[in-house]
């Protein structure tokens, strides 16, 4: 028998080398579990598809530095961030609105189509930038047709350069470029941005075109986007692009922002432009695009304004003011050293013959009669060189002068081989200038080809002091419906006109109000044309569609609401109003009109007008919605909570929540004001009233109180409320067999390759949670499957619906799953995890990681020591209790390996299953009992101190560690930060 001494000595080494090998065995299970799947990932590591990290990291910073700065405007002196003063954009179908940028987001072949100077080209340097913020898996290439002129470059030569040109690297190769081009091309990792297919002159369209057919054939999954002005696309590309969008003109909220975002205005300045534009409907129109826009906000700021001059009453004043100023702007704004050398009537002379030529390119072709080569421009200068008396040397300085100084004519590219006008219209109203002495030609031209003249006919009027009525008459006269429209047009430009002869024109044309055709709408815009100009014929068309419209029986009532609707006048927005009562299509004509209609839909809400509600929504402005916050204190419920969920939609707009909170209230009714909390400025900020006064009456609402056309709702509003809902209407859900089956099936469509855990809410959150990041069609039809089998409210559906796809999946991931499971559980939801939904996640990773090593060593220490003992105490030299005690011990352990041994092979009865739980607990306490008296045994009394305190920290630790994933963890913040997941962005027209 070995001595109590000997014992000593074994147990001296055994111990440390037991608690050594086992340290090992538990390092090995940890690098299993943490290296393991990295090593398999790596076996299986797919292909390479063309960019690495590197490159996309240096791509992108080559992004934002390339596509960030913009020019201006017309200001040759301001750079603007693109991503401070970009608008988005809205597609137009049917004259309804939709969103241009999910339009273009889900398709993989896109023609995105506008007018000249409807941001076609800032859309597209948007969707870089935003992809350089939040990259997605294909990579957005920028390539500019234009570069196709007079080159035999392939397309595939273009997409590499545009790479090339973003991956800066002094070692940079062509073959290079070509080969990652290549690359990603086939495995489908890039998006084609194709800008400016009007830009592309006539020798070269028909091969440009077919060029990308073949490339929409041979990239099947690279995602195309082709621009082109609207007059030039005619279909070319509907064989592989059957997908087209038309860009919308700005509404009074884009212009709002527009003006909110220049750089050359402050917020006064810009709100009193903005009412200035509502009083010039003929400047309102042009307000409508982008870059006209622009000019009309460089010229107020530089020119009006500081000569306390009030905006052009028309199209042809404004233009000649304008191109008079950009020809001598130097002069104007007093600049010292940077004086023009060349009078302004010898530049405006060249640029009239300029625009002449290239109005009057033959063959049809839009994109030629937009360009002009250098050769060309030169040719016609050194013809005018007797009239202008200047000298062959001064070609060059004029030209440059000209396309350097005013910015009305600029090359398309870097060698300066052609050049093109900033907006058709300036070509056109300078072609009418040149042929203001000889109309016989431009009814020339016009006969020819009507379409590409027919805007400079009307300037051409607007412009001449001569008296048009020969020319109107003739026009007039024409066989075929656009050309007497045109005469109609032509009354709103004209300077002089015989008045008897006009008003036969007017006469003409109201009398076909009445008749159906295919040209009414045609006609209801020159109506509202000619009612919009402020001289007497004006106020005679004014008051004959006033009238049309008050008669109840007329049939020409719709079209003359219409047109009034088109006149963007303070009298006729008065004149809807009496109707809108009664009369579906003045209300929606009223509407149209603007921020002109806000005062009557202001007062026809106060009156408990849902309508009225409704429209102010549409409106969308910040003075939009300053009425409708006015509402949120009615005594009309209904209006009130109507009024909630229009502003729940429009304070997703920056300025709308400014002006809402620069709004005092002191209204007493119920709020929720903790919703809004987590985004107050200040303790004190006062759209915490108002936003809580929001959340409060959608929360009450029933569902005859939402905007049948609302499809959005702001995520700050939206998701602590669907929350509560869910919470408030939480129930089991016992779907049928038919409907579990229709749901399973779902589930395999969303994620084919899950790993089903038989319980249908695990499966149904695992599905949403997959797919939270990119929508589908199939998610889509798991979705109403599950709310249908929830039985959701069908307020609380409707406001899933609004919110966007990743946090609705997140919701139901979360909370609507809950309602699926066995024994359903209501989830945790507290108000007071909200307001933590901005506060810094704590990372628990590392100390959840180094507390289960130590509660893993210490349990597997306890073990062996525990078994070790009773090994000890059955060989008697280190005894402890009674012997039968040890026998027992490993006769337990026994029995539930044995167990466990037989359920591995087939399931065991629920009694051998009890008697292995109750043998294995029983087992694990005399285990540690053995542990523990052997610790005590051997260890001394600061050493078992220490240890106990060392427990005591790690219990500590683990209660912090979950106390704090509670809060990072909670249901609130985990839709929260689905908010802001890196999927496509609002403004990103880029698949993922």
């Amino acid at each position: 028998m070995i001595d109590r001494g000997d014992m000593g000595a074994v147990w001296s080494w055994l111990a440390p080398l037991g608690i050594g090998v086992l340290v090992l065995a538990i390092l090995l299970w940890v690098m299993k579990i943490y290296f393991g799947e990295l090593i398999k990932r790596s076996a299986v590591r797919p292909k390479s598809t063309g960019f690495t990290r590197l490159q996309i990291t240096r791509y992108r910073k080559s992004i934002t530095t390339e596509f960030r700065r913009h020019r201006a405007g017309f200001a040759d002196d301001t750079i603007a961030d693109i991503t401070k003063v970009y608008v988005p954009l809205q597609s137009e179908q049917h004259g309804e609105r939709t969103d241009l940028y999910q339009n273009i987001r889900n398709e993989l072949r896109s023609v995105v189509v506008g007018p000249a100077g409807a941001g076609k080209s800032m859309l597209l340097k948007n969707a870089m930038l935003t992809w350089a913020r939040e990259p997605t898996r294909k990579v957005p290439v920028l390539v500019e047709l234009h570069r196709c002129n007079s080159s035999a470059a392939e397309l595939i030569d273009l997409v590499s350069d545009a790479i090339g040109r973003c991956l800066p690297n002094r070692r940079r190769r062509a073959d290079r470029d070509r080969a990652l081009a290549a690359k990603s091309l086939v495995t489908g990792r890039l998006s084609l941005l194709f800008d400016g297919l009007d830009e592309v002159g006539r020798d070269d369209h028909d091969r440009v075109v077919r060029a990308l057919h073949d490339f929409a054939e041979r990239y099947r999954d690279c995602q195309m986007i082709v621009t082109c002005r609207d007059v030039v696309y005619q279909g070319q590309l509907d064989t592989r692009f059957g997908h087209k969008v038309s860009v919308a003109k700005f509404d009074d909220a884009a212009i709002l922002q527009f003006l909110g975002n220049s750089t050359d205005i402050d917020s006064t300045a810009a709100a009193e432009l903005f009412q200035a534009l509502h009083k010039n409907p003929a400047l309102m129109g042009l307000a409508r695009s982008p870059l006209l826009l622009s000019m009309i906000v460089y010229l107020h700021a530089k020119v009006f304004s500081r000569a306390r001059r009030t905006l052009p009453t028309s199209r042809s004043a404004f233009y000649e003011q304008a191109i008079t100023h950009l020809l001598r702007r130097d002069a104007d704004l007093n600049r010292s050293g940077q004086i023009e050398a060349f009078d302004v009537a010898e530049k405006l002379a060249v640029l009239q013959r300029a625009a002449l030529s290239m109005q009057e390119s033959t063959g049809g072709d839009d994109a030629a009669r937009r360009t002009i080569t250098d050769g060309r421009l030169r040719a016609l200068t050194q013809e005018m060189l007797a009239e202008l008396n200047l000298a062959p040397e001064q070609i060059k300085p004029l030209l440059t002068e000209i396309v350097d100084r005013s910015q009305l004519l600029f090359p398309l590219d870097r060698r300066r081989s052609q050049y093109q006008f900033r907006h058709t219209t300036l070509q056109e109203y300078l072609t009418a200038v040149e042929l203001a002495d000889d109309p016989q030609r431009l009814l020339d031209r016009y006969a020819a080809d009507p379409l590409a003249w027919r805007e400079t006919v009307k300037l051409w009027c607007g412009s001449t002091s001569r008296d048009c009525t020969e020319l109107v008459r003739t026009i007039f006269a024409a066989a075929g419906a656009h050309h007497k429209i045109l005469a109609l047009e032509c009354l709103s430009e004209a300077r002089r006109i015989d008045s008897e002869f006009a008003d036969e024109i007017i006469a003409t044309f109201h009398a076909e109000l009445a008749l159906p055709g295919p040209d009414r709408e045609a006609i209801v815009t020159a109506f509202g044309a000619v009612a919009a100009d402020r001289r007497p014929r004006g106020y005679q068309v004014l008051e004959l569609l006033k009238d049309t419209a008050l008669k109840a029986e007329s049939p020409a009532k719709a079209l003359a609401m219409q047109a009034l609707s088109a006149s963007g006048r303070i009298e006729a927005a008065e004149a809807l109003a009496k109707l809108a009562k009664r009369d579906r299509v003045a209300r929606t004509s009223l509407r149209d009109m603007g921020e002109l209609a806000l005062p009557v839909l202001t007062a026809r809400a106060a009156e408990g007008r849902r309508w009225a509600v409704d429209d102010l929504r549409v409106i969308g402005t910040p003075a939009a919605a300053k009425a409708l916050a006015g509402l949120l204190w009615s005594g009309d419920a209904p209006v009130a909570k109507r009024a909630a969920w229009c502003l729940a939609d429009l304070i997703r707009n920056p300025d709308v929540e400014q002006v809402l909170r620069d709004t005092r209230s002191t209204g007493s009714q119920p709020t929720l004001e903790w919703v809004w909390k987590p985004f107050a400025t200040d303790k004190d900020d006062p759209l915490v009233l108002i936003a809580g006064r929001i959340a409060h009456l959608v929360n009450t609402t029933g569902q005859k109180d939402i905007p049948p056309e609302m499809t959005v709702i702001d995520s700050r509003i939206g998701i602590p409320l669907a929350i509560l809902w869910c919470d408030h209407d939480f129930k089991e859900a016992e779907p049928d067999p038919a409907a579990r089956k229709s749901i399973s099936k779902a589930l395999n469509q969303v994620w084919p390759k899950r790993w089903s855990t038989g319980e249908l809410g695990s499966d149904i959150a695992s599905a949403f949670a997959n797919a939270a990041a990119h929508p589908s069609d199939a998610a889509l039809r798991l979705q109403s499957l599950v709310f249908t089998a929830a039985e959701l409210n069908p307020v609380l559906e409707r406001l899933l619906g609004m919110l966007r796809w990743p946090v609705r999946a997140m919701v139901i991931t979360t909370v609507v799953s809950e309602r699926f499971h066995d024994n359903a559980v209501r989830p945790i939801t507290r108000q007071a995890d909200w307001l933590t939904i901005r506060t810094r996640r704590r990372d628990t990773g590392r100390l959840w990681l180094s507390l289960r090593l130590a509660w893993g060593t210490f349990g597997a220490g306890l073990a062996v020591l525990g078994l070790l003992r009773a090994v000890l105490t059955l060989d008697g030299s280190l005894a402890f209790g009674p012997g039968w005690l040890s026998i027992g011990l490993f006769a337990g352990i026994g029995l539930v390996l044995a167990i466990a041994g037989a359920n591995f092979l087939s399931p065991v009865s629920e009694f051998w299953f009890g008697t292995a739980i109750i043998t294995g607990f029983v087992c694990t306490v005399v285990t540690v009992v053995f542990a523990v008296s052997t610790l005590i045994h051997w260890l001394s009394l600061p050493i078992l101190i220490g240890l106990v305190a060392l427990l005591a920290v790690c219990g500590l630790a683990a209660w912090t560690a979950n106390r704090w994933d509670r809060r990072s963890n909670n249901v609130f913040r985990r839709c929260w930060e689905a908010e802001t997941m890196p999927a496509s962005g609002r403004t990103s027209i880029l698949a993922g």
